[in-house]
């Protein structure tokens, strides 16, 4: 075999160096390289199996079926693999510059195309035997959810599709930026504008190409084409780092950004060594500011670089138009990836600690742990809180600018934001505490975070009110980093460390669920069983005879015949009518309590005379005849029926529709002033006359009275026999079936009743009483979910659909009929 002898030059000395003549595939070192690339992404591949089973067995619980929220879980199905996927370069390429191992294998007999072949072949093989079971598993957790074809993404051939893609496209964009980056952290992190950029060439195809273009044929060729590129790029990278006995900097970039390869100055004799302005001045730095400006050199770049991506995306998520064709796919990835930002801070603290020729170093100095410890926290914490900010002034000037939301509303957030950050970063912290190798870390972080948050968030989507349970999480979380900073700094792994972080993880969450529970207990009213005992003895009371005079239809008659249109006399100057339809009497049987009439909000007049001001007049008058006599038959059939939800979903709304436009017309007569100008044209006369009419048709205060006692009677017994409902909501969702919190329901429905119906007999309550807010607070948590809770969740509304009679609505009454008699 021939020999080439070439001059290796190292920062002392020059050694000479004999290398075989590299064959190109030399079946003894190419096995050897098989091995020893299996043996450094072992763990990862071990990792990425428990992960997935760890997924399969918790969707495979009975009760965790049952939240619809568990879906998401789902996607981690696809996730894992492509985590993996995009792990397996920069620990293939990149453990080989944090380990030295480079120069061994430039000493194989076996060419650069081997080498990467090997890497390759590894990182497929490994990738493809996790795909598929992942694959496998996402059916049979299918099978046993049964979810059937046309639910999701359930078919194989979908499912295969999907991780195929993803996963060969984030390995090809790692493998080419663990080429072009030393550090397996910095070529991990290089892959997000990598796949950006793919995913802004894949935006084309939205564009208004020609037909021509638009055939799968073209962009098949335009996919290929990218590969094609990214494939010819890696093998121009592979040559460059592993051809040669010199680990060359590919496009010229500086070796700065590789630990591996700085050259490290020789060591000044004291003759030569001239003492610094600083050193001279004061002395050696202290200790504390020694180790700040340590955290800081060694985690510069991934502090900027999520600086520079969190700004960049914020201020691209600002400016993007509302009605922008992916703004509501966007929204959730870029929220997916913010809290990646945190997490990949968090592991970032402690990865240094984590090298080899640091264990022992600041034990044998004496330096304290506490020290070291929030020096380490400080910088990436501080980066953390930088980018929080930043989120909030973005969400502060979109939800005011585009969203018309107030600003308390924004800063109400405050709050949750810090606290969901805070505990994201700690979480990642943590987790970079307990692996062997940092890089590991890395990839592992998302999915053990999203893992641990995925039922503490699910559990606080149900319980929204508790989500100040994050606070003391956050801080176990903390205390686990601090207790684990001495077993680091000594270079402790196995079973030692990681154990005792689950032990911890595990401590978190029963912390969560300590505070949720013990706040459910804590905000359960007391039992009323003197109220309640004499509350179901009595009786109903019904609707008195004299009541069924104040509308045109009997009893008999409004069973058959409800919500009828109005129909009046038009002045003689219009030669048309509208067309009123009635209700007929099968569409009335059936609407039932539980769905609610679908009233329409206005009369559409097809013809448009001349005077179109007279025509709004008479507009007016004919929206609110058809809602009061529409809130009378409904007040009447809520009462014989007693469905609460039919009052308070029909006959409330259409009472206040017909009110508003009443007070329209008050407003533009003049009505509600002291001295009522006498009418200007024929019109007003009209219109005040049939003003006058109309307030007559607004249902008395008897029937109203009378229809709201009724009807939450009657809905609250019902409730207490069979609890399944009130007032048109549900109570089906899992979490009632826990006997605490139906016994705080039943409590809070209980005492809601009572203080309605004290309402009733004395005095209704004011808007801006400030027992009402808490009266609102009172029925949200009794009778909403968790998504109605939120999106209902404004200043100064009442929702329609719960259980509260204001004494404004009186008082307006009062207002028009006053007016009315005045004319």
């Amino acid at each position: 075999m021939s020999v080439v002898t070439r001059d290796v030059h190292s920062a002392s000395n020059s050694v000479s160096v004999s290398r075989p003549k590299p064959s190109v595939w030399g079946h003894s070192a190419f096995g050897r390289l098989i091995w020893k690339d299996v043996r450094l992404v072992r763990s990862l591949w071990i990792a990425g199996l428990i992960s997935v089973a760890v997924v399969f067995l918790i969707l495979c619980l009975p009760w965790v079926s049952q939240f619809p929220d568990s879906n998401a879980l789902m996607g981690l199905f696809i996730m894992i693999p492509t985590l993996v996927a995009l792990g397996l370069p920069p620990m293939l390429i990149g453990t080989e510059n944090e380990d030295r191992t480079l120069d061994w294998v430039r000493g194989l007999p076996i060419s650069w195309r081997g080498v990467l072949a090997s890497k390759a072949l590894v990182a497929v093989s490994v990738w493809l035997s996790l795909a598929i079971i992942a694959i496998l598993l996402w059916q049979v957790t299918c099978i046993s959810r049964g979810i059937g074809p046309g639910q999701g993404v359930s078919q194989s051939h979908e499912l295969v599709l999907i991780v195929l893609l993803c996963g060969a496209s984030v390995m090809l964009a790692s493998f080419v930026s663990s080429f072009i980056f030393r550090s397996p952290i910095y070529a991990a992190l290089l892959v997000i504008p990598l796949m950006g950029g793919c995913l802004w060439l894949s935006s084309f195809i939205a564009w208004n190409l020609p037909p021509q273009y638009r055939s799968d044929t073209a962009f098949g060729c335009l996919a290929l084409g990218h590969v094609a590129t990214g494939v010819v790029i890696l093998l121009v990278l592979a040559k460059r780092r592993l051809a040669g006995f010199c680990d060359q900097s590919p496009f010229g970039l500086p070796r700065s950004l590789g630990r591996a390869n700085r050259v490290r100055p020789a060591l000044a004799t004291e003759s030569t060594w001239v003492p610094t302005r600083s050193m001279a001045v004061g002395g050696r730095p202290p200790i504390v500011v020694s180790l700040l400006w340590q955290q800081v050199r060694q985690t510069r770049w991934v502090l900027a670089g999520c600086l520079a991506v969190a700004f960049a995306g914020t201020a691209y998520l600002g400016s993007m138009p509302v009605d922008h064709v992916f703004s509501a796919a966007i929204a959730p990835l870029a929220l997916l990836f913010l809290a990646t930002i945190h997490v990949v801070l968090g592991v970032t603290t402690f990865y240094g600690d984590r090298q080899r020729q640091r264990t022992g170093f600041f034990a044998e100095r004496g330096i304290s742990v506490t020290k070291v410890w929030w020096t380490r926290l400080l910088p990436s914490l501080l980066v953390s809180l930088v980018i929080g900010t930043n989120v909030i002034l973005c969400m502060a000037s979109v939800r005011t600018g585009e969203f018309n939301r107030p600003m308390p509303i924004v800063f109400s957030m405050l709050p949750t934001i810090f606290v969901s950050q805070l505990l994201l970063f700690s979480i990642g912290a943590a987790a970079s505490q307990w692996g062997r190798k940092p890089t590991l870390s890395y990839l592992l972080a998302p999915f053990w975070t999203s893992l641990w948050c995925s039922p503490v968030f699910n559990q606080l989507i149900v319980y929204p009110e508790q989500s100040w349970t994050l606070w003391p999480a956050a801080v176990v979380w903390l205390f686990a980093t601090w207790r684990l900073m001495p077993r680091l700094i000594e270079g402790q792994t196995g079973p030692g460390l990681w154990v005792r972080g689950l032990a911890y993880a595990m401590l978190a969450m029963g912390v969560i669920s300590a505070g949720v529970f013990g706040s459910i207990w804590w905000t359960t009213p007391p039992a009323m069983p003197t109220w309640k005992a004499k509350t179901l003895s009595s009786e109903i009371p019904q609707l008195s005879a004299g009541l069924w005079d104040e509308t045109e239809y009997t009893a008999e008659e409004a069973a058959a015949v409800r919500l009828r249109r109005p129909s009046f006399d038009l002045p003689s100057h219009y030669d048309f009518q509208p067309d009123f339809q009635d209700f007929s009497a099968s569409d009335f049987r059936s609407l039932t309590s539980d769905q609610p009439a679908q009233m329409p909000k206005e009369i559409r007049i097809s013809f448009a005379p001349a005077d179109q001001e007279s025509l709004t007049h008479w507009h007016r008058i004919a929206s609110a005849s058809r809602a009061l006599r529409n809130a009378t038959a409904a007040r009447l059939h809520a009462a014989e029926t007693g469905s609460l939800s039919f009052l308070l979903q029909v006959a409330e709304p259409s009472e206040r529709e017909g009110l508003f436009w009443l007070q329209r017309i008050a407003k533009a007569q003049g009505l509600f002033e002291a001295d009522i100008k006498p009418p200007a044209s024929q019109s007003e006369v009209d219109e005040r006359a049939a003003f006058v009419r109309l307030v007559g048709l607004i249902p008395s205060e008897q029937l109203r009275l009378q229809s709201r006692r009724i009807a939450l009677l009657s809905d609250w017994k019902r409730f207490q026999s069979s609890p399944t409902s009130f007032a048109g909501h549900s109570f089906s969702d899992p979490r009632y079936r826990l006997g605490i919190e139906m016994r705080r329901v039943r409590r809070l429905i209980d005492q809601g009743t009572r203080t309605v119906l004290q309402q009733l007999e004395t005095t209704l309550p004011s808007r801006m009483d400030f027992q009402t807010p808490e009266q609102i607070r009172l029925w949200k948590l009794a009778i909403y979910t968790p998504t109605a809770r939120i999106q209902t969740d404004t200043f100064f509304a009442i929702p329609e659909d719960v259980p509260i009679f204001l004494i404004e609505h009186e008082e307006l009454i009062a207002r028009l009929q006053k007016a009315a008699e005045a004319l």
